[in-house]
């Protein structure tokens, strides 16, 4: 498991001169161990109606990656 959530964090803390900087993680247990991901990342597109033609709405969707945005190291399952 990397560490990188971590090391983005304390970059963000000195960059913005902020210590309550942070990005948003959610966690989840597998295998016993608890695995911290970066969460809250967030999808937008236009739904296609039956007529073919688009929603003027867009439609959020959450998305939680598999692999760490930051160095690609896979997070356990």
């Amino acid at each position: 498991m990397c560490d990188c959530v971590s090391v983005v964090n304390e970059a963000l803390k000195k960059d913005y001169e902020d210590d309550q900087a942070e990005i948003n993680v959610g966690f989840s247990f597998s295998n016993n161990s608890l695995v911290v991901k970066p969460c809250g990342l967030a999808m937008q597109y236009h739904k296609k109606k039956k007529d073919g033609t688009y929603s003027d709405k867009k439609t959020t969707v959450s998305i939680t990656p598999t692999f760490c945005p930051f160095c690609g190291t896979k997070y356990d399952e």
